[in-house]
């Protein structure tokens, strides 16, 4: 039987029927020759509720300054990442599980001219290959949900956060009636790679980590409001569909689906390491 990580990465993966979805989204790309800027890609590469405005917002609560190294926990096909390196001219390092998307984010990292501001690898965030106190700051966008072990989750960011530093996150959480999730949804295709905290498991979990939590915040009514907009938008160029097929348009709407029927919670918010 296959452990949660196949299971995960085999979710990312298995989207498309194409032998070379990463090399079919780049010669569409190439076709369409619109891709100048990060935020061009966003269709594609902004893999959460709310696109680049929510992006935008998360990194606003980070406030990095100029020159700053970040961290993005999950960067998944990197698009936060370009974008905030972009507009805050900051470094960003991406470690993500899933090898495709490692592969293409670096090249449109090249394609958007951000290859000397942003790095991905691939990695388990449970076990990241930085030394302590390396970022000045980090985040997780979307990203919590597929990771069973949050507390060694926070902990390891932590652990690679300079003292002071924030952590922000925009992330999926249990809504704390009970009712469960109804799947496939845009990050799992059951419970079995679905970890689901509600507000006092995450806020609890995070203080225990050392990190303090400074900004919560429940973002679920403007979250469903986008996931609405991409169900009925029709993208010139590629789209999350691109990479993950023709099961998208359903994982969309039960993700949507969720969150109107008070199953799921979408929450942004800041913690300070200590």
């Amino acid at each position: 039987m296959p452990n949660t990580t196949e299971i995960v990465r085999d979710h990312y993966q298995s989207g498309t029927a194409s032998a070379d979805p990463v090399g079919d989204v780049m010669l569409s790309l190439d076709r369409s020759r619109a891709v100048s800027r990060a935020i061009d890609l966003a269709p594609l590469d902004q893999f959460h509720a709310g696109g680049a405005a929510a992006t935008i917002e998360l990194a606003d609560l980070l406030a990095p300054a100029k020159g700053a190294r970040l961290l993005d926990a999950g960067a998944g096909l990197g698009g936060p990442a370009r974008l905030i390196a972009e507009r805050f001219g900051v470094h960003v390092t991406g470690i993500d599980l899933t090898p495709s998307y490692v592969d293409l984010a670096n090249r449109l990292a090249s394609r958007t001219d951000l290859a000397d501001q942003v790095t991905y690898q691939v990695g388990d965030l449970l076990d990241m290959p930085f030394h302590g106190a390396s970022f000045d700051g980090a985040y997780t966008q979307h990203v919590v949900m597929n990771i069973k072990d949050r507390s060694r989750l926070y902990t390891e960011i932590r652990r690679v956060l300079k003292p002071g530093a924030a952590f922000a996150f925009h992330d999926v959480i249990a809504s704390g009636t009970g009712e469960h999730p109804i799947y496939p949804t845009p990050w799992a295709d059951s419970q079995m790679s679905s970890f689901l905290l509600d507000e006092g498991e995450t806020t609890a979990v995070l203080l225990g980590a050392n990190l303090r939590l400074e900004i919560w915040e429940d973002v679920t009514k403007s979250s469903i409001e986008a996931i609405g907009a991409v169900i009925a938008s029709k993208p010139v160029g590629p789209s999350l569909a691109s990479v993950m097929g023709p099961r998208f348009p359903l994982m969309a709407q039960n993700y949507a689906r969720n969150l109107r029927e008070g199953r799921l919670r979408v929450v942004m918010g800041r913690a300070r390491a200590f």
